[in-house]
């Protein structure tokens, strides 16, 4: 049981971030900084409280959020500081080529 939760559209100046559920017992292992995506080892439950924290290199806050979710197991996530919302983050669908041979059995 897992997810992936990774900043987008950081104020300028931002440096690191910290995030936060189920009433701050799971959390980042310290400040990430502002271009690594946390793989979260742990399980989400359908959380509707996680907390995302960005700052500069003094520690100042340049952005907070809180109540964001829920969050699911098994999803990638993207938190977005300028329109600040959560969305999970779908693969582009990937087109595959096949022979109409592929299709047809002698």
């Amino acid at each position: 049981m897992s997810f992936s939760l990774r900043i987008k559209h950081a104020p300028s100046g931002s440096k690191y971030w910290w995030t936060d559920y189920n009433q701050g017992t799971v959390y980042t292992p310290g400040w990430l900084d502002i271009g690594v995506t946390w793989n979260c080892p742990y399980g989400a439950y359908g959380a509707t409280d996680l907390c995302i924290t960005v700052v500069d290199s003094n520690y100042s806050v340049k952005h907070n959020k809180t109540g964001l979710g829920p969050i699911y197991d098994g999803k990638n996530y993207v938190y977005d500081c300028s329109t600040g919302v959560l969305s999970e983050e779908v693969p582009e669908p990937t087109i595959t080529e096949f022979k109409i041979l592929d299709y047809i059995k002698v």
